[in-house]
């Protein structure tokens, strides 16, 4: 709650977020993010989990098979989601273990959809190189974005790259993160060491 409020009230954070928490198409909700996913009957077309990285045991639960499972039940009919994934060179079994967790959730609806996973990367300026992964139900991996959305540096031509992994961070076999086996934590803890 304080996070949204410093973000929501003070004036240079409210002019870098163009004060987007005051518009009316935004629902805060302060709470476990399992909980409410459990706890909600609403569908969404796009999922964006942006969580802490998994540096602990509680955190690197909600890298869960069950996580994921929960937030596909929450997908609509053509939804998405995408996850941030902590980094595919510096922590690089992590990585790959969030994508095996993610190829590990199965669409429990009447309508069986196709679910597919794509990870990708990019490098973020404050973090260097930086991985996420896309699961959507439509199992299609995206070419092009709208061109209504202004974006000062993705664009088209870009796309394709994100999907390519250099030698330093192609596939690594890794097990999938369960709530009562959380081995993420581990592979990450690993991981980061290893460049400290």
């Amino acid at each position: 709650p304080v996070m949204t409020e410093i973000s929501s009230s003070m004036p240079i954070l409210q002019q870098m977020n163009q004060n987007a928490l005051a518009s009316n198409k935004v629902n805060i909700f302060h709470q476990d993010a399992m909980l409410f996913v459990q706890n909600t009957d609403n569908l969404y077309d796009a999922i964006i989990v942006d969580l802490p990285d998994p540096n602990n045991d509680s955190l690197s639960k909600l890298y869960s098979v069950s996580f994921y499972q929960l937030l596909v039940r929450r997908l609509s009919e053509n939804g998405g989601l995408v996850t941030q994934a902590t980094s595919p060179f510096f922590a690089r079994k992590a990585y790959w273990s969030i994508v095996r967790t993610l190829e590990e959730v199965r669409d429990t609806s009447p309508q069986k959809e196709i679910i597919q996973v794509h990870p990708f990367h990019q490098n973020v300026p404050s973090f260097g190189e930086w991985g996420f992964v896309m699961l959507t139900k439509y199992g299609k991996k995206p070419q092009k974005f709208h061109d209504e959305i202004a974006l000062q540096f993705l664009h088209d031509p870009l796309i394709p790259g994100l999907f390519i992994f250099g030698k330093d961070m192609s596939r690594v076999d890794a097990e999938p993160n369960r709530i009562f086996d959380p081995i993420l934590y581990q592979y990450y803890d690993k991981g980061w060491k290893e460049f400290r």
